[in-house]
């Protein structure tokens, strides 16, 4: 129970994430992690000094006399092979030898001074998750202002620490900012906390923002939404779903009537916590809510919080899980869930989008669900295969995609209904809309239903 604060001790706070518990480094593993390190400090300075293009041709240069001394020809692709042997050995001896040394003294020096500390640590955490592979130790992707007006810059936050002022402590962050198109590349800026954006992004979308230009301005209503005109009954009015033929009024028909069918709706996975929702949600993929339910209970009488799971061995939670199908990448979400849990949140389940998708093995709609069912909170509307279905019948969204199809109910529907509106839809679905024999005649949604695809 005190393992978490002397880690974080040890780490200075920041989110520098341990190997999974029973993790074993493989040969294949130990070489990634080596060629990576070489690469992340040989290439930017080969493509600043020899511009890229001219690599191949000045190392083959340099090889070909050599290639001619060992074996009386000119051997192709010998300068290549030297190369990637370099890079290799260049990897090992930073990883090895002079890192750990660099950092060690390092952290001697700059332990002293909160700023250089926080950017020093930053700059080591960003190296290591890019050259490991997990990009998600990053703690939040937030926007930080840009010279230019109504202009904001992707970042990822490596620190936090309390600055003395003349009016007093404040907050303040320490950011990673990449340079497009190489997000192992860029800055490390210091802002007060109150003058960056926070934003829902998880990292892999973040990082495809920065592949992408990352730089977004606030005309961008994914990261900065703006309300959408409502009628008197608060449905939007004059949005993308209107436009191919659902009107406010069928909208509004539509909710009334499922209202009416199942007031009471509500999720049916059995929990009595975020923690245990967020399992069992995790568990229900590919699977019933009703053989989630025959698996939990032993599950949460063995690993009763998160900080119990991250210490589960992959073999026992894999053969308690067996019957939820899949349940060995399960078993893998399971504990690297409950690992940066543990790591990031102090054993508590976050309550907010950005960090919940953060989490291994979390996406969108499990995060709607345990914000809306556990924390009530109505940040979106979960969309699993029975809402996209009902969506598509209902005239409701022609989107495939489950997060453009939220995006379209989000529209057409008041926010205080996005919760009760997906179990509601979950429920149709499961008892009369089926996916190939729906029963329309006893359908309450009948006088609304265009039956599309039906």
């Amino acid at each position: 129970m005190d393992e978490a604060p002397k880690f974080l001790s040890e780490t200075m706070g920041l989110p520098i994430r341990r190997p999974e518990p029973g993790k074993k480094t493989t040969l294949f593993g130990f070489l990634r992690s080596r060629f990576v390190t070489g690469l992340l400090v040989s290439f930017p300075l080969v493509v600043t000094m020899f511009f890229g293009r001219f690599m191949f041709d000045l190392i083959d240069r340099w090889a070909d006399p050599i290639s001619q001394r060992l074996f009386d020809r000119i051997v192709p692709g010998f300068g290549a092979a030297i190369f990637v042997i370099g890079v290799f050995l260049l990897g090992v001896l930073a990883h090895n030898v002079l890192g750990r040394r660099v950092l060690h003294w390092g952290e001697k020096v700059f332990a002293r001074i909160p700023v250089l500390r926080a950017v020093y640590t930053g700059t080591r955490e960003v190296t290591r998750a890019f050259a490991s592979n997990r990009s998600k130790s990053f703690r939040r992707v937030v926007l930080v202002p840009f010279p230019a007006a109504d202009v904001w810059g992707v970042a990822f936050v490596t620190g936090e620490f309390d600055e003395q002022t003349s009016a007093g402590p404040r907050r303040v962050v320490t950011v990673f900012m990449p340079t497009t198109p190489n997000p192992t590349t860029g800055f490390f800026l210091v802002y007060p906390a109150a003058s960056v954006k926070e934003t829902d992004l998880t990292v892999e979308e973040a990082l495809r923002m920065v592949i992408s230009g990352g730089l977004v301005n606030a005309t961008q209503s994914r990261l900065f939404p703006t309300p959408a005109p409502r009628d008197a009954g608060g449905v939007p009015v004059n949005r993308r779903p209107a436009a191919r033929g659902m009107s406010a009024a069928r909208a509004a028909a539509i909710e009334t009537a499922l209202a009416a069918a199942y007031p009471d709706a509500t999720c049916e996975l059995d929990f009595r916590s975020p923690y245990e929702l967020l399992v069992a949600t995790i568990l229900s993929a590919q699977c019933t809510d009703a053989r989630v339910n025959t698996v939990t209970p032993s599950l949460f009488e063995r690993f009763p919080d998160p900080r119990a799971l991250a210490r589960a061995d992959q073999a026992e939670l894999e053969a308690l899980i067996r019957s939820t199908g899949f349940f060995r990448n399960k078993a893998k979400s399971l504990l690297g869930m409950a690992c940066a849990v543990v790591e990031r949140h102090g054993g508590e389940i976050p309550a907010s989008m950005g960090n919940l998708r953060n989490l291994p093995g979390v996406g969108r709609k499990t995060a709607n669900v345990v914000l809306g069912t556990a924390f009530g909170m109505s940040t979106g509307v979960v969309v699993d295969t029975h809402v996209a279905r009902l969506a598509r019948r209902l005239g409701l969204s022609a989107e495939e995609d489950p997060e453009k199809i939220e995006r379209d109910l989000m529209e057409l529907f008041p926010p205080a209904t996005w919760v009760p509106l997906g179990h509601r839809l979950i429920r149709h679905g499961r008892r009369v809309c089926h996916a190939r024999k729906p029963e329309c005649d006893a359908c309450p949604l009948m006088p609304t239903c265009p039956r599309i695809d039906v």
